[in-house]
């Protein structure tokens, strides 16, 4: 247990201070400069579609961007690959180690040097680039089932991963230490999404049994549960300021108020007949939340009443759209689908 190890204090008090430091600069936050209006947002246009994956197990189960900008991509491959990419969409390393299929991936820390990523094979992985290449420098190995996702914390100093095994560990990165490992209650099933709220001590957690469970890290109890949802939950993001989450699952994308901890709102993309996989993401900003799923990208604005600004067609003959990040300034959209290619939408 964290209190055997002695590191929990220290734990919960970085937790602290790196909630103070976000809380205040947060709260009155302008839009940035350049941010992508409605307009340029439906004027995005596919750059193209770039094999970074093999072709053999296609799929693109998850995507991220390096911070500052965002000038690497990294997706999780059905090809148990984690593959870095640039906007060109060329493929600027591969990287073997899983041995089934990746299930998430992220960036850690500020220059995009390091990475995690976790997998069906039941583990976690942690990735260092030294000289032009990125080795495994640590492989985690505390879930009984496959490893649905990996969560930083904002201080980049801790991970959380969430399992099919219905518990959920907390991972100092610079020790290479679990710290805590956290099981759910008997009989719950497996957690399939989950996402960091940006005051870092809240963390969302979406399971089988179409629960959302938002966690306390502090005290490692559930703070609140959302119910409602038919199905998985597939995915699950968290609006910049904390106000919003999105989710995830057979009865469309629900949002939810977390000030008033309920749901106002059910968004159907592509019909309430459509079951398939959808995605979701805000932008950086919390200005605009994308679905992603059957065979397009669908673009909702937030200020806008949540009303459809845009949507991105044509991925590929497979469809089955599966992940989207927002680009700097929401000015491009990476998207992840059933093949193996990456791809990309940006202004013409």
């Amino acid at each position: 247990s964290p209190e055997e190890l002695g590191a929990w204090p220290e734990v919960l008090q970085e937790l602290q201070e790196c909630n103070k430091r976000l809380s205040k600069g947060r709260k009155k936050r302008a839009p940035p400069e350049g941010l992508a209006s409605p307009e340029e947002l439906g004027a995005l246009a596919a750059a193209g579609a770039f094999p970074v994956h093999q072709t053999t197990k296609p799929g693109i189960q998850a995507l991220d961007l390096s911070p500052g900008g965002g000038q690497l991509i990294a997706s999780a491959g059905g090809d148990s690959r984690v593959s870095i990419s640039n906007w060109e969409g060329k493929r600027l390393h591969s990287l073997p180690g899983h041995s089934k299929k990746v299930l998430d991936v992220k960036f850690v820390g500020e220059g995009g040097d390091v990475l995690t990523s976790c997998s069906m094979d039941k583990s976690c992985k942690l990735w260092r680039k030294g000289g032009d290449k990125y080795s495994c420098v640590g492989t985690f190995k505390d879930h009984s089932k496959a490893v649905t996702s990996v969560s930083v914390h904002p201080s980049q100093k801790y991970l959380l991963t969430a399992s099919e095994d219905a518990s959920w560990c907390f991972y100092d990165v610079g020790e290479g230490l679990c710290i805590s490992q956290v099981a759910g209650e008997e009989g719950q099933g497996g957690y399939t999404a989950a996402s960091f709220h940006p005051d870092g001590l809240l963390w969302g957690v979406g399971g089988e049994d179409s629960l959302i469970r938002v966690w306390d890290i502090k005290s490692q109890t559930v703070a609140a549960k959302f119910d409602g949802s038919e199905g998985p939950i597939s995915s699950l993001a968290f609006s910049e300021n904390g106000y919003y989450m999105a989710s995830a699952a057979q009865n469309g994308v629900r949002l939810w108020d977390l000030r008033k901890l309920k749901s106002f709102k059910t968004l159907t993309p592509w019909g309430e007949d459509y079951k398939g996989h959808t995605g979701v993401a805000f932008d950086g900003y919390g200005a605009y939340l994308g679905c992603v799923g059957s065979d397009s990208v669908k673009v909702y604005g937030v200020k806008q009443d949540w009303s459809q600004l845009a949507e991105l067609g044509n991925l590929g003959k497979k469809g089955g759209g599966k992940c989207l990040k927002f680009g700097k300034l929401a000015q491009s959209i990476v998207v992840g689908a059933s093949d193996h290619n990456l791809r990309i939408f940006s202004r013409p």
